[in-house]
């Protein structure tokens, strides 16, 4: 739990240095680029996360990748805050938290949809439907996502509210209503 609020925090701090500059996006961009070298090359990556390896040499090898990417000066300095911090630990979730940030900037909801198996566009559209009605003064972007634990069925998160209409959520549902009920 400390760990995503730290997480959280760094974050922030990226996020608020970035928009102070107009450069939100183009910090998004190179945030991506990063991860996705880093995700790729597990060499690189155990480096970074490597407790042996100094921290001298992982800054400059964070310089020297930025360097070639023409990353923003503000992602380079947060970087090397995070080494100096012994904080790489915060690259797993960056993306996606800088993403959550930049979006509800823009008044964008982020829509997680759970499905027992893969939706057609008729589906899709309906979900879309109720969403639109649901979040009437929000932009959403919805991320669909197979879970066959949920048996049939859907569940939708956005926020911090979880709206589940999957056949494993009934269940549960039925579950705790026939323990609580004493039978005579």
């Amino acid at each position: 739990m400390q760990e995503i609020k730290v997480t959280r925090n760094y974050v922030e701090a990226l996020f608020d240095s970035a928009k102070k500059r107009y450069k939100e996006e183009e910090v998004f961009q190179d945030i991506q680029n990063i991860i996705e070298i880093v995700t790729i090359n597990s060499e690189l990556k155990n480096i970074l996360y490597s407790p042996v390896v100094s921290k001298s040499n992982k800054i400059k090898l964070i310089k020297e990748l930025t360097a070639k990417l023409g990353t923003d000066e503000t992602l380079l300095k947060f970087l090397i805050v995070l080494v100096k911090n012994a904080r790489e630990y915060v690259l797993d979730h960056l993306a996606d938290y800088y993403k959550r940030m930049l979006d509800a900037s823009k008044g964008i909801k982020q829509v997680e949809i759970k499905s027992s198996k893969i939706l057609d566009d008729k589906d899709k559209e309906i979900i879309d439907e109720y969403l639109e009605a649901e979040l009437t003064k929000n932009n959403f972007e919805v991320k669909f996502e197979v879970d066959s634990s949920l048996l049939g069925g859907i569940l939708i998160q956005y926020d911090n509210k979880v709206i589940d209409l999957s056949i494993a959520g009934f269940m549960r549902k039925i579950d705790d209503v026939t323990r609580s009920t004493v039978v005579k």
